[in-house]
Protein backbone atom coordinates (compact mmCIF):
# COMPACT_ATOMS: atom_id res chain seq x y z
CA UNK A 1 0.00 0.00 0.00
CA UNK A 2 2.00 2.86 -0.75
CA UNK A 3 0.72 6.66 -0.60
CA UNK A 4 3.18 8.22 -3.35
CA UNK A 5 1.50 8.29 -6.48
CA UNK A 6 4.73 8.91 -9.19
CA UNK A 7 5.96 6.09 -7.33
CA UNK A 8 2.66 4.19 -7.32
CA UNK A 9 2.81 4.63 -11.28
CA UNK A 10 6.24 3.40 -11.57
CA UNK A 11 5.34 0.13 -9.91
CA UNK A 12 2.36 -0.14 -11.60
CA UNK A 13 3.92 -0.09 -15.06
CA UNK A 14 6.73 -2.52 -13.60
CA UNK A 15 4.96 -5.13 -11.71
CA UNK A 16 1.76 -5.17 -14.25
CA UNK A 17 4.28 -6.26 -17.31
CA UNK A 18 4.73 -9.67 -15.19
CA UNK A 19 1.13 -10.32 -14.82
CA UNK A 20 0.33 -9.29 -11.44
CA UNK A 21 -2.86 -7.80 -10.54
CA UNK A 22 -2.33 -4.69 -8.40
CA UNK A 23 -4.65 -2.82 -6.21
CA UNK A 24 -3.19 0.34 -4.47
CA UNK A 25 -4.53 2.34 -1.95
CA UNK A 26 -2.66 5.86 -0.15
CA UNK A 27 -4.31 5.31 3.35
CA UNK A 28 -3.71 2.70 6.21
CA UNK A 29 -7.55 2.30 6.77
CA UNK A 30 -8.22 1.43 2.95
CA UNK A 31 -5.14 -0.77 3.40
CA UNK A 32 -6.78 -2.87 6.10
CA UNK A 33 -9.93 -3.23 4.27
CA UNK A 34 -8.80 -4.18 0.60
CA UNK A 35 -6.18 -6.71 2.63
CA UNK A 36 -9.01 -8.14 4.13
CA UNK A 37 -11.45 -8.04 1.36
CA UNK A 38 -8.83 -9.65 -1.29
CA UNK A 39 -6.92 -11.74 0.89
CA UNK A 40 -3.48 -10.92 -1.43
CA UNK A 41 -1.06 -13.13 -2.08
CA UNK A 42 1.72 -10.61 -0.94
CA UNK A 43 1.36 -7.13 0.32
CA UNK A 44 4.09 -3.97 -0.49
CA UNK A 45 3.21 -1.73 2.41
CA UNK A 46 5.12 1.21 2.82
CA UNK A 47 5.39 2.36 6.77
CA UNK A 48 4.56 6.21 6.17
CA UNK A 49 1.27 6.04 5.42
CA UNK A 50 -1.58 8.81 6.24
CA UNK A 51 -3.68 8.33 9.11
CA UNK A 52 -3.13 4.67 10.35
CA UNK A 53 0.82 3.97 9.56
CA UNK A 54 1.88 0.72 7.82
CA UNK A 55 3.10 -0.88 11.77
CA UNK A 56 -1.05 -0.41 12.75
CA UNK A 57 -1.59 -1.99 9.36
CA UNK A 58 0.85 -5.12 9.69
CA UNK A 59 -0.06 -5.40 13.52
CA UNK A 60 -3.93 -5.20 12.56
CA UNK A 61 -3.18 -8.02 9.39
CA UNK A 62 -1.48 -10.10 11.61
CA UNK A 63 -3.89 -10.45 14.18
CA UNK A 64 -6.41 -12.13 11.76
CA UNK A 65 -6.21 -15.32 11.43
CA UNK A 66 -7.02 -15.45 7.34
CA UNK A 67 -4.24 -12.94 6.79
CA UNK A 68 -1.56 -13.63 9.48
CA UNK A 69 0.66 -15.49 6.88
CA UNK A 70 0.50 -13.11 3.85
CA UNK A 71 3.86 -12.09 3.08
CA UNK A 72 4.54 -8.42 3.51
CA UNK A 73 7.15 -6.56 1.94
CA UNK A 74 7.87 -3.07 3.07
CA UNK A 75 9.11 -0.46 0.86
CA UNK A 76 9.55 2.77 2.78
CA UNK A 77 11.46 5.71 3.59
CA UNK A 78 11.45 5.24 6.72
CA UNK A 79 14.77 3.62 7.79
CA UNK A 80 16.55 3.20 11.40
CA UNK A 81 17.37 0.15 13.08
CA UNK A 82 14.33 0.47 15.22
CA UNK A 83 11.83 0.73 12.47
CA UNK A 84 13.64 -2.61 11.14
CA UNK A 85 13.38 -4.42 14.24
CA UNK A 86 9.58 -3.40 14.71
CA UNK A 87 8.37 -4.58 11.19
CA UNK A 88 10.72 -8.03 11.34
CA UNK A 89 8.74 -8.30 14.69
CA UNK A 90 5.64 -8.18 12.93
CA UNK A 91 6.50 -10.72 10.57
CA UNK A 92 7.49 -8.64 7.62
CA UNK A 93 9.62 -11.01 5.05
CA UNK A 94 12.04 -7.91 4.00
CA UNK A 95 12.29 -4.39 4.27
CA UNK A 96 13.53 -2.22 1.77
CA UNK A 97 14.26 1.93 1.64
CA UNK A 98 13.06 2.95 -1.91
CA UNK A 99 15.87 5.64 -2.03
CA UNK A 100 18.45 2.56 -2.04
CA UNK A 101 16.48 -0.25 -3.85
CA UNK A 102 15.44 -0.80 -7.47
CA UNK A 103 12.41 -2.09 -9.35
CA UNK A 104 14.14 -5.51 -10.57
CA UNK A 105 14.70 -5.77 -6.39
CA UNK A 106 11.37 -5.71 -5.74
CA UNK A 107 10.34 -8.13 -8.16
CA UNK A 108 13.05 -10.05 -6.83
CA UNK A 109 11.95 -10.03 -3.04
CA UNK A 110 8.02 -10.56 -4.37
CA UNK A 111 9.31 -13.33 -6.46
CA UNK A 112 11.04 -15.13 -3.37
CA UNK A 113 8.09 -14.08 -1.40
CA UNK A 114 5.41 -16.05 -3.42
CA UNK A 115 7.71 -18.86 -3.56
CA UNK A 116 8.55 -19.60 -0.07
CA UNK A 117 4.32 -19.14 0.50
Amino acid sequence: MEDDEFFSSLMTKKLSETGCTLVFTPTGEEAIKIISEEKPDVVILDILLPGINGFKVLERIRSEEELKNVPVIVLSNLGGQENFEKAYSLGVKKYLIKTNTNFSEVLEEIEASLRRS
